[in-house]
């Protein structure tokens, strides 16, 4: 009985797929083509008609309108169907076009109608290309086109290939249904009205993945759409589900992506959400706050549906991965694996505010693409770390404890969430759940947000890291969703890229490596301090030395590259920002004769005074190119109010001149300086506008720099202290 009861089920949507397809885009394609075709046609029969040309005067309109009702729905059966008959229709309103204004030397009636017959067909061939691609999987959509293409090819003109398939039309109409008897006239039109139906049920719903959308209730009444992809030719079985959550429409052609990977080639049930108050869902998007609940309310009502096997796997990229790892952190049942793309372990550290400091552009530049400006006043209300961040953070209240999914990590060194990914991978693989714990594999590649590199510094064969990621997933995936054993005593946990000059002949640079472990085996922090006379070095200096500049929040540092946000993202050339400023300190090593590698986590050393009660500072690690080139590598910064801990009981702003010792972390990376270059480490006190700028007054965080601020005079002091000012490196050679 339940089997039947699921069989029914299939059938039902599927019909119901068919049916949503059939009077969506498909009937708007072929009734926006014809109407078109009809208001040219009434034009061109208007004007014969005025010159008695019309010879067909007692012409049975009752005929014509059977022929373009059966276009109509000739032009149901799909879109891509309704794209041709679309583009056909246009075309063919644009021959009428030109012969009306040819006929009544009206040019402007003319020149449209050739207009729309050349490129119309361009268009809808290029059209049913995109459909193809967007698709890709369905060669007769390809040869639809290129059938196009292939009437087109041996004419003058598209145009005339258009003008010859409408004669065709004509021929055939003339050939044979006039000639047809009655019955088979009313049999064809009865088998052509059937057929958007069962063709797409007999034929079409084997090729496709076809769908069901519900309205989903949180535990607070709130519904979010969610709509649910079941294999081709699914039988009704009960399957293992890979669920994506989005903020940026489940209709999307990246939503759809992974329908096709996870469903139509994995043979898995695939489940997209709108998150809270995005598209389709109701509420109020509260960027991820109510996703810990939402999450596993989501996961609960999935293991509850007969479809459901289960097991249920997580994936998504970014915002995607973010939400992830917030309802992860419950520890939903059912819920065993995860594919992690680029997203923070830490709303607050990782993403809003790392080192304290508000992440101005991103800020601003994202919550406009998520319709959330509104929630900017509610996260600048919330500058320190206290309890509101708890569900968006993996290390809070130590919510990494009920992690036990196994997951792959992706991301890349120069990636927004560059320290999310390596700290997700870190929790999950060392304190998470039983089933967790020592089966993580992490993916780190030269990459920006987005998977690409910055055409500063180019890194060879960086695309191989994305063949690593989806091999990692495939092996998960055959194990916690398809039950195969797999042998995990061979499996790399962590894949990552050495960065460095790609015009090296050094054969350890720009290299795919494997470990078993992060951090990597053999690692040794190493201080390399910033020595009097602005060297760089990692001998001890043996005298002491301040160095000041004036910081102006009115003339901030500008950005350039680094683990930013669609603004200079990745390593990107510094030189035209570092030269010529007074307000940034360097420490530069000579040119190398031995290369320097490092391998993992950064962090610098600053001690410091300031005549101010508040201030932020940054560190910035550069490759300094024989060229000239000043290639960024790493980056960090800090609130010196915060110098203690983020949270309302740590908060200790400066006394003015008094001396301080700041920890800053850079995040992590993985670079081989070779010989020929430099090192140098940049001291300043802004990054904008990565980061707002500290208006040096110690008042509450703001987006703008308002009318009262002050003009920091910061110092750096040098071979001062037990420990002295310095960046440590997690060297590896």
């Amino acid at each position: 009985m339940a089997d039947f009861t699921l069989f029914s089920q299939g059938v039902t949507i599927l019909l119901q797929n068919s049916l949503n397809n059939m009077f969506g885009q498909s009937l708007l394609f072929g009734l926006a083509g014809r109407l078109l075709f009809l208001f040219c046609f009434w034009v061109n029969w208007r004007n014969l008609a005025r010159d008695n040309e019309n010879s067909n005067g007692s012409q049975t309109w009752w005929k014509f309108g059977v022929k373009e009702a059966c276009i109509v729905l000739v032009a149901m059966l799909n879109n891509w169907v309704a794209v041709f008959i679309f583009t056909y229709s246009v075309a063919s309103a644009g021959n009428l076009l030109r012969a009306t204004g040819v006929r009544t030397s009206r040019r402007r009636y003319a020149a449209a109608g050739v207009f729309l017959g050349i490129v119309t067909p361009i268009v809808g061939i290029a059209t049913l290309f995109v459909i193809a691609l967007i698709g890709n999987k369905l060669w007769w959509e390809f040869g639809m086109a290129s059938a196009a293409c292939a009437i087109a090819i041996p004419r003058r003109n598209i145009y005339e290939a258009w003008a010859s398939v409408q004669a065709y039309f004509a021929h055939v109409q003339t050939n044979l249904w006039h000639r047809a008897p009655r019955w088979g006239k009313i049999t064809f039109l009865l088998i052509l009205a059937a057929a958007p139906v069962s063709i797409y049920g007999i034929f079409w719903g084997n090729i496709y993945a076809y769908s069901q959308e519900f309205i989903v209730p949180m535990r607070d009444g709130v519904r979010l759409r969610t709509r649910v992809y079941f294999p081709p030719a699914w039988n009704g079985t009960p399957r293992p589900v890979v669920m994506l959550r989005t903020p940026y429409n489940i209709e999307t052609a990246a939503s759809m992506s992974n329908v096709y990977r996870y469903t139509t080639q994995m043979g898995y049930i695939t489940v997209l959400q709108d998150l809270r108050g995005c598209h389709g869902s109701e509420g109020v998007f509260p960027i991820f706050f109510s996703d810990a609940n939402d999450g596993v309310d989501t996961v609960a009502w999935i293991m509850a549906q007969p479809w459901c096997s289960g097991k249920i796997a997580t994936t998504g990229a970014s915002a995607e991965c973010a939400n992830q790892i917030c309802y992860q952190a419950e520890g939903p049942p059912g819920l065993v694996a995860a594919y992690l793309h680029a997203g923070p372990a830490d709303l607050y550290n990782q993403w809003i505010y790392p080192g304290g400091c508000l992440r101005k552009s991103f800020m601003e530049t994202w919550l406009p693409m998520v319709n959330s400006l509104g929630q900017y006043p509610i996260l600048l209300n919330h500058a320190l770390k206290d309890d509101y961040w708890q569900n968006v953070s993996l290390t809070m209240d130590s919510r990494y404890k009920n992690v036990n999914v196994r997951a792959v990590h992706v991301g890349g060194w120069y990636d927004c969430f560059a320290q999310g990914t390596v700290d997700s991978f870190y929790y999950y693989n060392y304190y998470g759940g039983s089933y967790a714990q020592g089966h993580q594999i992490l993916v780190m590649g030269p990459w920006n947000h987005g998977g690409g590199v910055q055409p500063s510094a180019t890194f060879p064969n960086d695309s191989v890291g994305f063949q690593f990621a989806q091999n990692a997933e495939q092996f998960i995936l055959d194990e916690s969703l398809g039950g195969k054993t797999q042998d995990w005593s061979t499996q790399p946990r962590v894949y990552y890229y050495v960065m460095g000059d790609n015009t090296s002949t050094d054969p350890l640079v720009n290299e795919w490596r494997t470990a078993m472990q992060w951090p990597v085996p053999g690692v040794a922090p190493e201080a390399w301090y910033f020595a009097p006379d602005g060297t760089l070095s990692n001998q001890v200096p043996s005298s002491a030395k301040n160095f000041s500049y004036l910081f102006d929040p009115s003339n901030p540092v500008q950005n350039a590259g680094g683990t930013t946000y669609l603004l200079h993202m990745g390593a990107d050339d510094n030189a035209a920002v570092e030269n010529g400023r007074s307000d940034i300190l360097k420490f530069t090593t000579p040119v190398l004769t031995a290369p320097v590698e490092i391998v993992g986590g950064l962090n610098a050393t600053l001690v410091i005074s300031s005549n101010c009660t508040d201030t932020d500072f940054t560190a910035k690690l550069l490759d300094i190119y024989p060229d000239g080139r000043q290639i960024i590598v790493a980056n960090g910064i800090l609130k010196a109010r915060y110098r203690d801990g983020f949270d309302p009981a740590h908060v200790s702003p400066m006394i003015p001149d008094n001396i301080y010792t700041l920890s800053i972390d850079m995040w992590s990376t993985a670079v081989r300086f070779v010989p020929g270059h430099r090192i140098q480490v940049s001291i300043s006190s802004s990054d904008y506008p990565e980061f707002a700028v500290n208006d040096n007054t110690g008042g509450p965080v703001t987006a703008t720099l308002g009318a009262t601020y002050n003009i920091a005079n910061n110092t750096l002091l040098c071979g001062y202290g037990a420990t002295p000012s310095c960046i440590w490196f997690p060297r590896t050679a």
